[in-house]
């Protein structure tokens, strides 16, 4: 690399008011490929969790963000959770991150499969494409997610999400969403 290219280190402050509590739970890396999958986990597990969290508390004595903020309690059944940073007898945490991390990274794959078929579909037509129905066709749930999210099951947390119906009437009354007659 040209030395008028190189950029010198930078010291970059620590932030410890930022550590989150002990008894959340950590997306962390345990190999040389999840890197993403963890960083999008917590970015998605801040998203849902924080919507409606107040940030407007002090932090713990040792420094660390309250409890209440329940960081990653997204991928993980509310009885497993509450035993953080402990661990339920017989279940092992670190392989259950890193099958949630190969869900999501599956997930990933198919939700990109299907976004790259409905924008081909929609530059070109069905007419124009040509579409295998013997074989796996694009964001097809493959048989390595589903046996995943079958050993999940009993572990991750699925929450039927409600929406507030004064959202769904407010949507309802919007001029743009009302069918033209």
């Amino acid at each position: 690399m040209p030395d008028d290219l190189r950029i010198e280190p930078q010291k970059h402050p620590v932030f410890d008011n930022l550590k989150p509590h002990v008894s959340s739970l950590f997306f962390c890396q345990s190999d040389d490929y999840n890197c993403g999958v963890c960083c999008s986990l917590f970015v998605y597990d801040m998203m849902i969790t924080q919507t409606f969290q107040t940030w407007k508390l002090p932090v713990e004595d040792n420094g660390t963000l309250p409890k209440s903020f329940d960081f990653g309690s997204l991928v993980l059944k509310e009885d497993f959770y509450k035993l953080l940073p402990k661990q339920a007898k017989g279940f092992n945490l670190k392989n259950h991150l890193k099958n949630i991390y190969d869900l999501f990274r599956e997930e990933l794959v198919i939700l990109m499969e299907h976004l790259r078929f409905l924008q081909i579909e929609n530059t070109v037509g069905l007419d124009n494409m040509t579409i295998h129905s013997d074989s796996m066709w694009w964001g097809q749930v493959t048989e390595k997610w589903t046996i995943n999210a079958q050993n999940l099951q009993d572990h991750l947390k699925v929450k039927d999400q409600v929406v507030n119906k004064k959202l769904i009437d407010y949507a309802n009354n919007m001029e743009d969403n009302k069918s033209c007659h």
